[in-house]
């Protein structure tokens, strides 16, 4: 039986409506069997239609991930392990197009605005760790999203952008050319949305000269948007923190499949902007005909110890794409024998 709190609040443990009720059957539970099409693709989207008479969760990610990988599964009829290598490192980001749009027809007199939209020429949304249009894309929809919110959501934006980024809700509002939101009501004139765009792109790049100096042409999305592995609680020790977290540039967004979230809001430690802390942990590619093909890769290292060379042996591996093999292609010839010694 569903309850009205649906996993979104603590559930009051003395009210029986929310004991746990029982189990669906196997087959009420989303499933596929055998597509015609050869494959399933999912990456944390929507699984199920609206329609669907059963709460899954009300955290769903947007489906951009999910659609870039069936857009490479079907650029062709078979796939190498090579081609799954790529797909993993695959950088380019579907949720850019329709906001894309905006940024590109946004005006500025910001000094540096010909030099940026010189950058922006023929961006299609690959975040590339070594371009400066992935840096100044976010820049410009952060500070959208802090123009078209901010007034009308008050202390509540405040409170909860950052952990969350808003992304669907500005979509919907440029998709719809929405009046109402774009208006800053704050001041005495009535904004249209374009004017909210022009306005964030001059706001985003006096952050990017600020941040990266006066040349939009060196500017890169990587020196912004690096991937940090925490370290707890040493990262939060300025003084110790190069020495215990790990950290990497990175290309991608949160809508590639070589996902890596941009975080939105400045970091309360450091006060930078656009960190990556939410990757991919594991990636694995395996070859069923011939197991000693298949690798994996996961983001650190082997050890626990900061000081020894395989606390970071995985890292830059990792940012490449790269793998190490799950098995060995030949016979191990070193065999470590562990015998339980006696006693009380």
């Amino acid at each position: 039986v569903e309850h009205d709190l649906r996993g979104l609040a603590p559930a009051p443990g003395w009210d029986a409506r929310y004991d746990w009720a029982g189990w669906l059957p196997f087959e009420a539970l989303p499933q596929q069997r055998d597509p015609q099409r050869g494959y399933i693709a999912t990456a944390n989207q929507r699984i199920v239609a609206s329609d669907y008479p059963h709460f899954l969760t009300s955290s769903w990610a947007l489906p951009f991930r999910q659609q870039r990988i069936e857009q490479m599964l079907d650029a062709k009829p078979r796939h190498s392990l090579a081609d799954l290598q790529t797909q993993h490192a695959d950088v380019r980001s579907l949720g850019a197009g329709p906001t894309l749009a905006w940024l590109l027809r946004a005006r500025s007199d910001h000094p540096l605005a010909a030099a940026a939209s010189k950058q922006l020429q023929g961006f299609d949304g690959a975040m590339a760790a070594d371009r400066a249009a992935p840096l100044i894309y976010w820049a410009w929809l952060r500070r959208l999203t802090m123009g078209l919110l901010s007034d009308e959501l008050g202390p509540l934006f405040e409170r909860t952008f950052g952990g969350r980024s808003y992304f669907e809700a500005v979509d919907a509002i440029l998709a719809r050319n929405d009046a109402w939101w774009c208006d800053d009501k704050r001041t005495p004139a009535v904004e249209s949305c374009a004017q909210q765009a022009d306005a964030a792109l001059r706001a985003a790049l006096d952050e990017l000269q600020a941040a990266q100096g006066p040349d939009p042409s060196a500017w890169r999305w990587g020196r912004a948007h690096m991937a940090r592995a925490e370290h707890r609680p040493f990262s939060h020790v300025k003084a110790l923190a190069p020495y215990f977290e790990l950290r990497a540039p990175v290309g991608g967004d949160t809508y590639t499949v070589n996902v890596s979230r941009v975080n939105l809001k400045a970091d309360r430690s450091t006060g930078e902007l656009y960190l990556d802390e939410h990757g991919p942990s594991l990636r694995a590619v395996y070859d069923l005909a011939e197991r000693a093909n298949s690798g994996f890769m996961h983001s650190t290292g082997q050890s626990g110890i900061p000081w020894w060379p395989h606390y970071r042996r995985f890292l830059q591996s990792w940012v490449d794409v790269r793998y190490v093999p799950v098995w060995p292609r030949e016979p191990a010839s070193q065999l470590l024998t562990l015998r339980p010694q006696g006693g009380g």
